[in-house]
């Protein structure tokens, strides 16, 4: 595993190499050359599939990390169908999932800018049509690097091609001398995959020769030499060399335009699939609909050649295939193992089922699997949900792969179904919005009959992305859609949900009375259903609008009732979008040390789901704490940490108190240089988590012990105290109503009642007195 530093921080930035990388060193030693001289800024491997361009990539990769402080990152783009959505691809492996209009280049644009950065893209070519988007990044931003591996070139300006070739082989005569049998790097990758494998071959002359044998067979490609090398077990070498001599010639087939390399590496495939046994031939051609793994169970539901066959039956033919290389071990997924292919011997796989009959059978039968398998609420808060996430999100390529064939086959019922579980159980929980957004469109472009509840719950969903996304033209017009045909199916949750948008979207506006209107409409349908996610949003969105127009009693209520449907039906995810209100209504309304408290177990809850978009409004709140006890350097950083969680869940709703937080940026840009500022909001940004929450805990415990604070003393609400530190900076009235977005009237109501509390007369002496008493 690389040791490098990212911008922003993702679960494996260079996927390890779990084998070492044999004969390699001159290509890594070129590649890396180009790269150091930053002269060549885009360096394309190329090779055929199977001769290890991206083990090559990965090991140039680690070596570079020094030269890249500021991140290097691998993105897999063998599942990227469509040209247009590779730079979505490369925002969503840094941690830019998209925000509001702006593109996916545009944002990493923004991202890299001032920065070093080397991007690994895996597998470009079928996605050659996107290299002007590569190159547009590439002139927008000087310190970005990008290495690409591909079976061809991209053949664009400022391209640099590193040809890697098959591993080297002795020759087979002293009139053509080559590496001695010890240095040949063919022959040591069989014998090491051999002794792997558990048969350690002898390194004697004799030995050598048939190896080196077999290797020229295979014309040195690396995964051919694997996978005849696992065969080791089941034929000695003398045996294997006599099946490849009898094999080959005959399996030469294949387009007249497919290289020879690539034409010996599938007969290498080949060869081994006709060494399985007809069930194990049938077994391993079906395991191609699985993308990104499967399990033994999901094998044996899903395909047809386990049908009649018992729990250790289907282990057990999967077990051989793992022997011969033609399936890996993925680790386990809870207490299963988990399996999946290469993706060039997943592609041989899926085109011998290509042809067959039973092929749409197959795929439903995986896409049902995979629905039964996430259509179910998530677990209680007392679960250990992280464990819960990462098993959901293993199956994501699974359960897109299934919706992706739906919507192809037409069956919009099924496509409904399951769009529905990803945006609950998937995207909506870690903040996949625009992904959201995508499907559920493509989804309502299906023709579809007698499905208007299913219908309105995707346009419901699409509006929620919509209004995440920053569109709230489109958001609307979502939710309007949702609401009619919610009306007219009489499905009263969705058209609840829609309520709660049009409530949203006015209080974006500022339109209070109208937010609050649809809130409680929202409120009506929700306590006459037994849909408590709703219920408690509906109720947490009252207690936001209430808290900011001071109703604090009220809005008291409403969060309590919340919390208590939350935490009688054990829903965390409800119970931290609870205390993210909650805590917003303590800190506004004078509460600090129940404030803090509760800051306290929001901040670690969001932890504890990794949720990047309830870590980024934990962290904001933190930074308030921050400018209030004057610690600006860490405010500053906590924003960087705060800006990065919120770039990586790719929200750009607005947030509770706008305003609040410009006023806090503003005090902590006032307070340092522009060079400290920007270290310490760049030094947030590369905080692990675990260290951005401890430094934020911290400071919600500081700013909570203050006991003896003025303003408690004195009885001032959250917003009298707003009102009186901009009363002390020397702003009129009418600068304070603009501030705070409230009217005139009502700041002269607020400053009458400050003057009370405080027992002076004029504005003056309030200001003087509050710096004397660090209120402000």
């Amino acid at each position: 595993m690389s040791t490098h530093v990212s911008a922003v921080p993702i679960a494996g930035a260079l996927p390890p190499l779990l084998t070492s990388l044999v004969g390699r060193e001159q290509e890594i030693a070129q590649v890396e050359a180009l790269l150091r001289s930053r002269e060549a800024r885009l360096v394309t491997i190329t090779g055929p599939g199977g001769i290890g361009k991206t083990r090559l990539a990965v090991a140039v990769g680690e070596r570079m990390a020094s030269a890249f402080p500021d991140g290097v990152w691998f993105v897999d783009l063998a599942h990227i169908g469509d040209s247009s959505d590779v730079t979505a691809a490369i925002a969503r492996a840094v941690g830019v999932h998209g925000r509001g209009g702006a593109s996916p280049v545009e944002q990493l644009i923004a991202l890299f800018a001032g920065r070093q950065v080397l991007l690994i893209l895996d597998n470009f070519e079928h996605l050659r049509a996107a290299a002007t988007q590569l190159i547009d990044l590439l002139a927008a931003c000087a310190g970005v690097s990008i290495l690409i591996t591909s079976r061809i070139r991209l053949r664009v300006s400022g391209e640099w091609d590193v040809e890697v070739g098959p591993l080297v082989i002795a020759e087979p005569d002293s009139q053509h001398p080559g590496p001695s049998h010890d240095s040949a790097p063919a022959v040591e990758l069989f014998l090491q995959r051999a002794a792997a494998a558990g048969v350690p071959l002898g390194r004697d002359r004799a030995t050598r020769t048939i190896v080196e044998a077999i290797c020229r067979r295979l014309d040195g490609i690396p995964l051919a030499i694997e996978l005849a090398a696992a065969r080791a077990k089941f034929l000695p070498p003398v045996a294997m060399l006599e099946h490849l001599e009898q094999s080959l010639p005959v399996l030469t087939g294949g387009g007249p335009d497919r290289p020879e390399r690539h034409k010996t590496m599938a007969n290498a495939i080949r060869w081994s699939y006709d060494l399985l046994s007809p069930p194990e031939q049938r077994l391993f051609a079906e395991l191609s609909v699985f993308a990104g793994g499967f399990t033994a169970q999901a094998a044996r539901e899903v395909c047809s050649a386990t049908g009649d066959l018992d729990r250790g039956a289907a282990a057990e033919g999967i077990e051989s295939l793992v022997e011969q290389s033609l399936v890996r071990s993925l680790g386990t997924s809870g207490s299963e193992a988990r399996y999946g292919m290469l993706e060039p011997i997943r592609e041989f796989a899926s085109d011998l089922n290509a042809s067959t009959p039973e092929l749409e059978a197959l795929k439903n039968r995986h896409a049902r699997y995979f629905m039964a398998l996430i259509d179910h609420p998530m677990p209680p808060f007392d679960a250990e949900v992280g464990s819960w996430v990462e098993s959901a999100m293993r199956d994501e390529r699974n359960l897109l792969a299934a919706l992706d064939w739906s919507i192809r086959s037409g069956n919009a019922e099924l496509a409904m179904r399951l769009g529905g579980a990803l945006v609950f159980q998937i995207w909506s929980p870690m903040v996949r919005y625009r992904e959201q957004r995508q499907w559920m469109q493509a989804i309502l472009d299906m023709p579809a009959h007698n499905l208007d509840a299913r219908r309105a719950d995707v346009f419901s969903c699409l509006a929620w992305a919509e209004f995440c996304l920053g569109d709230t033209i489109a958001a609307q017009a979502a939710a309007e859609q949702s609401l009619d045909l919610a009306t007219a199916s009489g499905s009263e949750t969705i058209a609840g949900w829609a309520y709660v948008i049009f409530g949203l979207i006015a209080m974006d506006r500022q339109d209070y009375p109208a937010a609050k209107r649809q809130f409680e409409e929202a409120l009506v349908l929700a306590d006459g259903n037994a849909d408590l996610m709703l219920r408690t949003a509906v109720r947490n969105r009252l207690c936001v609008l209430l808290t900011l127009q001071e109703r604090y009693d009220r809005a008291a209520v409403m969060i309590e009732e919340s919390v208590a449907i939350t935490e009688a039906a054990g829903d965390l995810w409800g119970l931290v979008d609870a205390h993210d209100s909650h805590v917003f209504l303590l800190r506004r309304s004078g509460k600090r040390r129940e404030a803090a408290a509760r800051g306290r177990e929001f901040l670690r809850q969001s932890a504890e789901l990794r949720s990047d978009e309830y870590l980024a409004y934990a962290l904001e709140s933190v930074v308030h704490y921050a400018v209030a006890l004057r610690r600006y350097e860490e405010a500053a950083r906590l924003l960087g940490a705060a800006g990065r969680f919120e770039r990586h869940a790719g929200v750009a709703a607005p947030r509770m108190d706008e305003a609040e937080y410009e006023r806090d940026l503003l005090a902590i840009q006032a307070s340092l240089s522009p060079e400290a500022f920007h270290d310490a909001v760049r030094a947030g940004e590369l905080l692990p988590v675990e260290e951005a929450v401890a430094e934020a805990d911290l400071l919600i415990a500081g700013w909570g012990d203050q006991t003896d604070d003025a303003s408690a003393r004195f009885g001032l609400t959250g917003r009298e105290r707003e009102v009186l530190g901009l009363l002390a900076g020397g702003s009129s009235n009418r600068d304070i109503a603009a501030a705070l977005f409230i009217s005139v009237p009502t700041v002269k109501v607020h400053v009458r009642s400050i003057l009370t509390k405080l027992g002076v007369e004029s504005r003056t002496a309030a200001a003087s007195f509050a710096i004397r008493s660090g209120l402000v």
